[in-house]
């Protein structure tokens, strides 16, 4: 999984597993970008009658153990069963750039004003200059026009740090993620990226044609640097990383994974990747192509013997029906767990899936 990948996701502490928003639904990934399963939520992000379900709108906020995004003008947080809304924003034209968290402090801005959430609503700090903030792992930058010129400076708990002035023929935001910060001109012939960690800058002149690909807007004129689709975003190409060798995918991911171990929060994480995959239907078909379907969620399974064994291997088979009783009685004890709000460790939760694949795989010998 590359770090660029990451961003994009909320990766499940402890785990190989990731969530992912977009397109109105939480998405539960492993390390191949292999969806496991999927859940309806009620949110999406829109511009003018058009949906836009670009995960990199998305992006996660960590703070006092919970998971914190903006979609739209609203504030959500994870929860053991999907998402809630949590506050809206006063009003304002930035649906972008506005969420980040300093010192275990959640703040959201307007464009020109900040707010800090706690008690469970927006509570106003003060007035600033600042425009956006983006963030990476605990690193936190912001954008601010002074006169003719935009500078990007890093935030601290007690101070401001400025990193650099962005050239002024490439001001327009085209990406932030992965460690990354990319800008271009209005005619995407030029453009610089911004390495978040480092904070080195590259300018590239006469090649953004060349890597440039169009998509759609959502406050600027906006372009992606070659950027390969997949099931959750969008991540840069060999060719991009080419062109900047300086900015390795080894070194971002060094430094999220660093920072994901110091989060806590895999609890409410865990349990919601569990009922996720307790909610997903496995269908089989046996040699004489009747469906077979297993409910995890609810588990009414009876008499199953009586549709898998034929009757002249009953008696060799004895054995092998005993262990399969014994398996789904186990996963009935952990679904009721679900049921009843208890928490389910991941290596439950893959031990539930083995079970089933090996009731499968009897299914279809017998």
């Amino acid at each position: 999984m590359k770090p660029v990948d990451q961003f994009f996701m909320t990766p499940i502490p402890k785990t190989e597993f990731f969530l992912s928003i977009a397109d109105s639904n939480i998405y539960l990934f492993d390390k191949t970008k292999q969806i496991l399963a999927k859940q309806p939520v009620n949110c999406n992000y829109k511009l003018g009658e058009n949906n836009i379900g670009y995960p990199q709108l998305y992006t996660t906020t960590f703070c006092n153990a919970n998971n914190y995004l903006q979609i739209e003008n609203k504030v959500y947080q994870f929860s053991e069963d999907g998402i809630i809304q949590i506050a809206q924003l006063p009003k304002t034209d930035f649906y972008f750039g506005t969420l980040f968290s300093i010192s275990n402090k959640l703040f959201v801005s307007t464009g020109n004003k900040l707010y800090e959430y706690f008690a469970g609503s927006l509570n106003f700090v003060k007035d600033t200059p600042f425009q956006f903030y983006f963030q990476f792992a605990d690193i936190v930058l912001a954008l601010r026009q002074e006169g003719s010129t935009q500078n990007l400076y890093r935030l601290q708990p007690n101070f401001e740090q400025l990193i650099t002035a962005i050239p002024q023929d490439i001001t327009s935001i085209s990406f932030c993620a992965g460690g990354l910060m990319m800008f271009e001109s209005e005619d995407t012939t030029e453009f610089a990226v911004i390495d978040l960690i480092t904070h080195k800058m590259f300018e590239f002149r006469n090649l953004a044609q060349k890597v440039i690909v169009k998509y759609s807007k959502f406050s600027y004129k906006n372009a992606v640097l070659n950027f390969e689709a997949t099931p959750i975003g969008f991540a840069p190409s060999t060719e991009f990383y080419q062109l900047i060798p300086e900015c390795s995918y080894r070194k971002s991911q060094k430094y999220f994974d660093q920072y994901m171990q110091r989060q806590q929060t895999g609890q409410i994480l865990n349990t919601l990747s569990y009922k996720m995959m307790a909610k997903k239907e496995i269908s089989v078909v046996d040699k004489q192509n009747t469906s077979l379907t297993i409910d995890n969620s609810k588990n009414q399974v009876q008499n199953i013997t009586n549709d898998i064994v034929p009757n002249s291997s009953i008696d060799s088979l004895k054995a092998e029906i005993g262990d399969l009783k014994e398996q789904l009685s186990k996963i009935q004890q952990m679904i009721k767990k679900v049921e009843s709000n208890q928490a389910i460790s991941m290596t439950d939760q893959q031990l539930i899936l083995k079970k089933l694949n090996d009731i499968i795989k009897l299914i279809q010998e017998k």
